[in-house]
C-alpha cells in the first residue's frame, strides 16, 4: 500500500524509508511499500483487525511501479491549454509522483500550487475555492475529496472530468 499507510506499521527506519519513496516518486514511479506479519493462528488471521494490522509488521521492500506517459498525452494537454482549458490534475498518487508526472506532461509550472487531500479536508469551501484558483495538481486524493473538489470548481466554471480508475467514478456522476 502507501508508503505513509504502511511504514507506520512496521519495524524499520522510517525516515530512510520515506526518503527513498521520495527519491523514487520524483522519479515518476508509483511507490508501493509492502509488508508482511505472521499470525499465530488461521482463527486470528481470518478476525484479524484493529490493533493485530496496527503494528508489529516486518517492511519486505519498497516496489516502484512505471506508468509511462500515453504518446499522445503531451500534444493533448499542449492542445487544451492553447484552447483556454485549465487542467487539474487529481491523483491518489504521492506528492513526489504527482509532481513529476505533472511537470513531464506539462501540466504543472513552478508558480503553480500543489495541494493534497489532507489539504483539501483542513479548508473551508471559501479557502478551497481560493485555493483552486492557482492549483494544478492535487495528490493523495480520495473518491470523497475529489467529489468536494468538483462541486467546488461547478460553482465557477464549466468542469470536465476524465478518469481510468474505479476511484474516478465517483466523482465523475456528480
Amino acid at each position: 500500500g502507501a508508503v505513509e499507510a504502511i511504514v507506520p506499521r512496521c519495524e524499520c527506519n522510517a525516515e530512510d524509508l520515506y526518503s527513498q519513496a521520495s527519491q523514487m516518486g520524483a522519479k515518476s514511479l508509483h511507490v508501493i511499500a509492502i509488508a508482511i506479519k505472521k499470525l499465530n493462528s488461521v482463527s486470528e488471521t481470518a478476525n484479524a483487525a484493529g490493533d493485530v494490522l496496527e503494528s508489529g509488521f516486518s517492511l519486505l521492500g519498497l516496489i516502484g511501479l512505471s506508468d509511462p506517459l500515453k504518446p499522445d498525452s503531451l500534444a493533448a494537454i499542449k492542445e487544451l491549454r492553447d484552447a483556454g482549458v485549465d487542467i487539474l490534475m487529481m491523483t491518489g498518487d504521492s506528492i513526489e509522483t504527482a509532481s513529476s508526472v505533472a511537470h513531464r506532461m506539462g501540466i504543472l509550472n513552478e508558480c503553480d500550487t500543489i495541494l493534497t487531500g489532507k489539504d483539501i479536508d483542513t479548508m473551508s469551501e471559501y479557502e478551497l475555492a481560493d485555493a483552486l484558483k492557482n492549483c494544478t495538481v492535487i495528490a493523495r486524493i480520495t473518491p470523497t475529496q475529489r467529489v468536494k473538489v468538483i462541486s467546488s470548481l461547478q460553482n465557477s466554471k464549466i468542469v470536465a472530468v476524465n478518469g481510468r480508475t474505479s476511484a474516478d467514478s465517483v466523482a465523475i456522476k456528480t
